[in-house]
């Protein structure tokens, strides 16, 4: 895992509002993970364990049904992932996978 750089975190939507101290001291804390695609970000029913968001490449929500699985969205570079969860200490109501190749913030 590699460390963020503030003008990566400038680039996910929730961290856009944020001035130069606060982004720099999330900076601090955060950490970049470099993955494949169909890496799984995280399994449907887990606890979240961190904010994630995607900085390169792309991803998708999966859900998981009787009938196989559905993709429920597909995230791209700036977007934030499942806030609600992490807000709430919910388990996850989908899983993600990387759809291809990239980089995800992890804090």
């Amino acid at each position: 895992m590699d460390h963020i750089q503030t003008q990566q975190l400038k680039r996910i939507r929730l961290f856009e509002p944020l001035p130069a101290a606060s982004l720099a001291r999330l900076g601090g804390i955060a950490s970049v993970r470099r993955l494949e695609a169909d890496d799984v970000l995280f399994t449907e029913g887990c606890v979240p364990q961190s904010v994630q968001a995607i900085l390169e490449g792309s991803a998708v929500l999966i859900s998981s049904g009787c009938a196989g699985e559905s993709v429920v969205e597909f995230l791209g570079p700036g977007d934030s992932i499942l806030l609600p969860s992490i807000l709430l200490g919910a388990p996850y109501p989908v899983s993600a996978r990387m759809s291809s190749a990239g980089l995800v913030l992890e804090l």
